[in-house]
């Protein structure tokens, strides 16, 4: 009769320890995961949905946008880049019409007060464009950059790190 309850006992020990196992919880949807037009980012750990994703193709040269808006705050990722392929990009200095580089905007239109970041060649991200048709005006990637203070309102620059980004089968006109 002790076989019987020593078998049950290791049972129940192997059940207890497979059932304790500690889970991982990821908070940023993987890219695979996400939906058509979704652009998703973290920013200094905080992640956004955006609800707003806009894209313009022209020349080559690609111009994309996520805004999420709440009451009082709006939180806003730019990217500008050459592409007219899949692969890596480089996001380090530029503007809107030349160059490749990130921008993260933070404005509290309560206080009408705005922070804006940039990439820089000191400190670039990139940006992995997974899928790209000029034809059919679609585009999937996935995205990273530090983006430095332009220091307007604070006498020293800080830093702030968008991860986990991206964006799928985002379309253009």
């Amino acid at each position: 009769m002790t076989y019987p309850r020593f078998f049950l006992w290791i049972l129940v020990f192997t059940i207890l320890s497979f059932s304790a196992c500690i889970k991982t919880y990821n908070p940023i949807p993987k890219l695979a995961t996400g939906g058509n037009g979704q652009f998703i980012a973290s920013v200094n750990g905080n992640v956004y949905v955006f609800n707003t994703a806009n894209i313009s193709y022209a020349n080559g040269r690609f111009s994309l946008e996520g805004m999420d808006s709440i009451p009082g705050q709006v939180q806003r990722i730019e990217i500008y880049f050459p592409a007219k392929t899949t692969g890596i990009y480089t996001l380090s200095s530029g503007t809107s019409n030349s160059g490749s580089v990130g921008v993260y905007m933070s404005a509290f239109s309560w206080k009408s007060v705005f922070s804006r970041y940039f990439t820089n060649r000191n400190n670039p991200g990139s940006i992995t464009v997974t899928q790209l048709d000029t034809i059919n005006k679609v585009i999937s990637a996935s995205f990273a950059f530090p983006a430095t203070s332009n220091a307007i309102l604070t006498s020293t620059p800080d830093i702030i790190q968008v991860s986990n980004g991206s964006f799928i089968h985002l379309t253009w006109q």
